[in-house]
């Protein structure tokens, strides 16, 4: 079975592959399915979420990456990123360690079509997925035949809204590869309503496009994912035909609980899957568990297990452990290191057999980052069944523009009473808000003079006072932002760090 941590480490490292594949009752497939929730529920992305105030910041965003095999030390691929606009950036995952810059082919599944990320004290456009939300994105590889030359390999392409939504993404492939074409809406609040999906067999230019699926998307009142289904167009009775459907429960703060798929059989639908999730007291995900086969007795699928740090958003831990009929496969570990920029700068992976003792593979991920902290390069080392892993097998170089960052307009918050204290702050800084504005979520981030962003933090609405850890930032200037569920800036105030 696949490994999760190994997987998308491997995935974002080396940029092999960037396809997502849809949903339907196959096993596998839900258990990609699977994996693309989590990462929602780890980034804890609202997609009711906007972008703020208009403010403009000088900042970095990805225009290339390369990556190098060792053995002998060469070049394999390269990306290059284009931007049309500086309304957009990009956005490295500390969860799963990369950059996430196109959907590829079959990008149908809900769980990529997220909500907001911030970056640079922005709040980035996030619907689709695209943490490095550029206009066209070009890969170049080695070609697989001899002279074995450097040559363009595929492209994509990205139309947006006048609020960043994207609205058309193209995918063109090298020769003989489908293309393959996703046109989505949104609604007023810029969740999304609905993604067609169309195909291009034909191999000409220009395409011909083939409509092929339809996922919509419907929402609970707190904003939501309630109900993501798919369907598949018959083109002899020239409709569309239920395929497959998720449907997700919420606690009281929020906090997705529980997954639901089924694939449509006639004449109703099949539970296929099921995903549970558990969260720590301050609403981090702590366990997330998927069943394969909901329908048996005997479990197959995966358990995740999570711990953090504290003063860091992103998971730091993580036990993943396989089942098949209530058996052990296979175990995974990983645990990141945290610089003093509250950046993970080495990731370790050890990975046992059923026994869940007996060591099999070992792999560390060393980052550097420049001032803006955002990663410089990634070398992975991984030696089988070694405790520590010496030998260098893959390493990717990250390359940057400096633009000046402009964010887009929305209205602010209404005026609400709201402390922020002690100022000077040495190790926590305390947030109440007056007893008239009631139990709300806030979202709130932590940026230097320079504008780059430094942390964030989420609370749910429990009570009117809320703590927020500084004692993992070096002494300086600060901006504290405050934005309230629907994305509005509701205060903001600068703080002494000693």
């Amino acid at each position: 079975m696949n490994r999760l941590i190994i997987l998308f480490i491997t995935l974002f490292l080396t940029a092999s592959a960037n396809a997502q594949h849809r949903t339907s009752h196959n096993p596998k497939q839900n258990e990609t399915r699977s994996k693309q929730l989590l990462m929602q529920l780890l980034h804890k992305q609202d997609a009711g979420n906007r972008p703020q105030a208009k403010t403009t910041a000088t900042s970095q965003r990805l225009i290339a990456q390369s990556d190098y095999n060792y053995a002998p030390y060469a070049i394999y691929d390269s990306f290059s990123f284009i931007y049309n606009t500086t309304a957009r950036g990009s956005v490295f995952d500390l969860d799963f360690l990369g950059y996430h810059w196109g959907a590829g082919p079959s990008f149908i599944a809900f769980i990529d079509l997220l909500g907001f990320v911030n970056t640079s004290g922005l709040q980035l456009p996030h619907n689709n997925g695209l943490w490095v939300a550029c206009d066209t994105t070009k890969k170049w590889s080695l070609l697989p035949t001899p002279p074995y030359t450097f040559g363009a390999f595929a492209t994509e392409s990205h139309s947006y809204d006048a609020a960043n939504n994207l609205i058309d993404e193209t995918y063109l492939g090298e020769p003989g590869i489908i293309k393959q074409r996703n046109i989505m809406t949104y609604n007023s609040l810029s969740n999304i309503t609905s993604v067609i999906e169309m195909d291009d067999f034909s191999g000409t230019a220009p395409a011909l496009w083939d409509t092929s699926y339809l996922s919509n998307f419907t929402y609970n009142t707190a904003n939501k994912i309630a109900v993501d289904s798919q369907s598949e167009y018959n083109i002899s009775t020239h409709s569309w035909e239920p395929m497959s459907k998720f449907v997700y429960n919420y606690d009281g703060a929020d906090n997705m609980i529980l997954g639901q798929g089924y694939y449509w059989n006639y004449p109703g639908w099949v539970l296929s899957s099921t995903y549970t999730m558990t969260y720590t007291s301050a609403n981090k995900i702590k366990t997330y568990k998927y069943d394969a086969n909901p329908a048996t007795s005997s479990y197959t699928g995966y358990i995740d297990s999570f711990g953090y740090t504290t003063g860091v958003d992103y998971y730091t831990y993580n036990r993943h452990k396989e089942y098949l009929s209530d058996m052990i496969t296979d175990m995974n570990v990983t645990t990141k290191n945290v610089n003093a920029a509250s950046m993970p700068d080495t990731v370790y992976t050890y990975s046992y057999a059923s026994d869940s003792t007996t060591l099999i593979n070992s792999s560390m991920n060393v980052f550097a980052y420049n001032s803006y902290n955002n990663p410089i390069n990634a070398t992975t080392y991984s030696d089988p069944g070694a405790a520590s892993p010496v030998t260098p097998t893959v390493k990717t170089w990250y390359y940057y523009e400096m633009y000046e960052a402009s964010g887009l307009t929305s209205t602010t918050a209404l005026p609400i009473d709201i402390k922020v204290y002690p100022n000077p702050t040495t190790n926590l800084l305390n947030i109440d808000l007056s007893e008239s504005a009631g139990n709300q979520t806030l979202s709130v981030a932590i940026t230097d003079i320079n504008g780059r962003k430094i942390r964030t933090e989420t609370f749910y609405g429990s009570n009117n006072t809320y703590q927020i850890s500084t004692e993992n930032l070096l002494p300086g200037m600060y901006v504290v932002t405050i934005h309230d569920k629907a994305g509005r800036v509701m205060h903001t105030k600068k703080i002494m760090k000693l």
